[in-house]
């Protein structure tokens, strides 16, 4: 029995990937290139393109093309761990195909459904991002996060979880 949990709710609100068009109206994507930039280091993670500054680093410019709501959406959480991926990680140059990825995680998670009455599509789906789970989870590093997603209509529950490891 769990006697400590640390979480925060995180929104499901999206229904499209519009919420990425952003980083073009930006010109962090061009003709959906993205923009590269001299290599550094934040959190052991390579930061070699502007999307990754965006998504990672408060100090950056790029930082502000996502305010405070979209950064609290599970979708914004899910490209953002494949995008700045794992210690081994080898990186796109494209944005599509984090988008696709994106896309199909998002969609395999939660679940949509239409309103009777209405030609509108919800997401029937609620998102936890836990922060500590007693002494066998601390999210100690950026990516090092667990989201746990209840499909309450459907009686599911979805954990996706992701571990930084330091290889080197």
């Amino acid at each position: 029995m769990l006697s400590q949990i640390k979480f925060q709710a995180l929104t499901c609100k999206s229904i499209k990937l519009d919420l990425f068009d952003k980083l073009t109206e930006d010109r962090i994507v061009v003709k959906g290139h993205i923009k590269q930039c001299f290599e550094e280091q934040f959190e052991n993670i390579q930061i070699a393109d502007e999307l990754r500054k965006a998504l990672i680093m408060e100090d950056s410019e790029q930082y502000c093309v996502f305010n405070e709501a979209d950064r609290q959406e599970l979708l914004f959480r899910l490209f953002q761990i494949l995008v700045l991926g794992g210690q081994l990680c080898q990186y796109e140059d494209d944005i599509q195909a984090y988008l696709d990825w994106t896309k199909y995680l998002y969609k395999n998670t939660v679940n949509a459904r239409k309103y009777a009455d209405k030609d509108e599509i919800y997401i029937d789906s609620y998102a936890y991002e836990i922060k500590k789970l007693e002494n066998s989870y601390n999210s100690d590093h950026p990516q090092n996060v667990m989201y746990v997603v209840v499909n309450p209509s459907l009686r599911i529950v979805n954990i996706i979880e992701n571990q930084w490891l330091k290889v080197w």
